[in-house]
């Protein structure tokens, strides 16, 4: 079953110029979008379906920092910045909760796997921390297993993927960026070397800038260009329940 979206209600005119076109109309192209248009720049969002309605409605909606490659943690440092200023910043709830997030062990090889983690970030001042299994029972009271330990990092959080997306455009839109949906981009126009628009399904758009946020599909749209963007597919699975009275958040 699909995530329920809010939709957003976007232009039905294609503009014939602007300043920077963004290609994907994701959490990615949409935070972008946001910042230019609170800059004054004026941007254009082309989304080859509905806003929301991929990847960024169907993700874990976690903010984390725990487990990143150490040369990663200071970006998802600032990440956590921006996503608790961005209810203030958009005007509604996004879902953010700092909940903290928590990894479970069930053997010593998991649990060393951890422990390296840990000692690769030392000098980065985060606040996680292992778990024995006694702090793990008192974390979540009532939980179910038998576990070697974990890693916790109680400044951790999570947005909510069917909300913030949509409210950041709609925050885009009313400071002037213009969001179009049903209107996947062909390709690039080029003058003298350099970048002078975009074709798309339904005309061209002249620009100074394009910026590529098209998730999964950016690989395919530049290997159409000749320009090679390596990617791993992967394959993941999430549950999501009705609300229900857990032992933890």
């Amino acid at each position: 079953m699909a995530p329920i979206v809010s939709l957003v209600q976007t232009s039905a005119e294609l503009p014939a110029a602007t300043s920077v076109v963004i290609i994907g109309g994701g959490i990615v192209g949409l935070s972008t979008a946001l910042t230019l248009a609170e800059r004054g720049i004026p941007v254009v969002v082309l989304e080859k379906g509905r806003i929301a309605c991929e990847q960024s409605s169907r993700n874990l909606g976690w903010i984390r920092k725990m487990a990143r490659a150490a040369p990663d943690v200071p970006l998802a440092v600032a990440s956590d910045r921006l996503w608790e200023a961005l209810p203030q910043r958009v005007g509604v709830d996004v879902g953010y909760r700092k909940a903290g997030i928590m990894y479970l062990a069930r053997t010593e090889q998991e649990m060393h796997r951890h422990e390296r983690w840990l000692e690769s970030v030392q000098a980065l001042s985060l606040d996680s921390r292992l778990l024995t299994p006694g702090e793990i029972a008192t974390l979540v009271p009532g939980g179910v297993g038998r576990w070697v330990g974990g890693l916790y990092t109680p400044s951790d959080g999570r947005g909510e993927p069917t909300l913030a997306s949509s409210a950041i455009a709609r925050a885009a839109i009313a400071r002037g960026a213009v969001i179009v949906e049903h209107c996947a981009v062909r390709t690039l126009t080029m003058a003298a070397g350099k970048v002078a628009g975009v074709v798309t399904e339904r005309g061209e758009i002249r620009c100074d800038q394009v910026l590529l946020a098209g998730g999964l599909w950016s690989r395919r749209f530049l290997g159409n260009l000749g320009v090679p963007l390596p990617t791993l597919p992967l394959v993941a699975s999430v549950i999501r329940t009705a609300p229900m009275d857990g032992p933890t958040d």
